[in-house]
């Protein structure tokens, strides 16, 4: 009989295994649950609760891809079919449960978008509240006065950064929202590879509401990141 029980309850262990394979520990905001973006096999539902436990996110999968259904309190359930096929994702609810963010990446170090969704949208769409700390970011480190940067790589960077962008985690409740921008450490980005600033930034606005230096960043925000903020070297720029 003990042999027997011991069965059922192994069963019931794998039963449970494709979700915890594919939901656990985040890549970047401590707070959030990381998720993976594609799936092959038979993948579970990841079930994502908000913190007043009346609204939920599922991450389920279809044709291998990643997609999120939104259950609230007295309505119908949302899906959103954004992209969310990066092989790293996080998404961490709002405190007051009325707003949640995935960030996404190739990478564990390489975050590549941030994507908002406040729940009074009735269509979920995605925010783009990053615009205006990027052109901040741009302004700080200019692309064409920094070293080993040709005038033409330097103005299409201008216009289309191509940073890394984070978010760290909301402030006080869904109204703002803390974000980490890195210009990648690659020799593609000459001297100014590796800087970092940080910003508080209005939801959904975008406005800005504090600029961090890294070392700003890193005293007020580290116990939010997974990983160790490094202060990188002064940018370098032409004479």
């Amino acid at each position: 009989m003990n042999a027997v029980i011991r069965g059922r309850r192994l069963l019931a262990l794998l039963m449970l295994l494709p979700v915890m394979a594919y939901a656990g520990k985040p890549n970047w905001a401590r707070k959030a649950v990381g998720f993976a973006g594609a799936c092959s096999g038979n993948c579970g539902t990841v079930r994502i609760v908000a913190p007043d436990k009346k609204s939920v996110v599922e991450v389920l999968y279809h044709d291998g891809d990643a997609y999120l259904r939104v259950t609230t309190p007295n309505s119908q359930p949302r899906e959103i079919h954004d992209l969310f096929n990066s092989p790293h994702n996080d998404l961490e609810w709002a405190p007051d449960s009325q707003a949640f963010f995935v960030d996404g990446g190739e990478g564990m170090t390489s975050p590549g978008f941030v994507q908002v969704y406040m729940l009074d949208d009735p269509q979920l769409r995605s925010l783009d509240v990053t615009h205006e700390a990027e052109q901040d970011m741009v302004k700080t480190y200019p692309p064409c006065k920094a070293l080993y940067l040709d005038p033409q790589t330097c103005r299409k960077m201008e216009k289309d950064p191509g940073y890394n962008i984070t978010a760290i985690d909301w402030v006080k409740d869904s109204s703002a929202l803390v974000v980490m921008m890195q210009i990648p450490c690659t020799q593609n980005f000459g001297g100014i590879l590796c800087q970092v600033m940080g910003y508080e930034v209005e939801v959904p606005s975008g406005k800005i509401l504090q600029r961090m230096t890294a070392a700003e960043l890193r005293k007020q925000w580290q116990k939010e990141m997974v990983q160790r903020l490094e202060i990188p070297e002064p940018p370098q720029y032409q004479q």
